[in-house]
């Protein structure tokens, strides 16, 4: 099934799963709950969801902050960067 690049919450799966993340493994490196990840992707929409977190969200997903906060830019395809 393809990702909804349109929404924060489909942008972020995208990222998490290209980059070979589970939910807590990506909670843990970016210093965020496992619910808090989890709320954000099972929401399916962008309500809420913190600027910091979206910031520490992409560097720990090595994306653009402005692409998986608000989908500028182009989706990732390269490789992930050692965090």
């Amino acid at each position: 099934m393809p990702h909804n690049l349109t929404t924060f919450a489909g942008r972020l799966r995208f990222a998490r799963e290209l980059r070979g993340f589970g939910v807590r493994e990506l909670s843990t490196l970016a210093g965020l709950s496992h619910g808090t990840v989890h709320a954000i992707e099972s929401r399916g929409d962008d309500d809420g969801v913190k600027l910091g977190t979206a910031r520490e969200l992409a560097r720990v997903l090595d994306v653009r902050p402005e692409w998986l906060a608000f989908g500028i830019g182009t989706p990732p395809k390269k490789e992930p960067k050692a965090v």
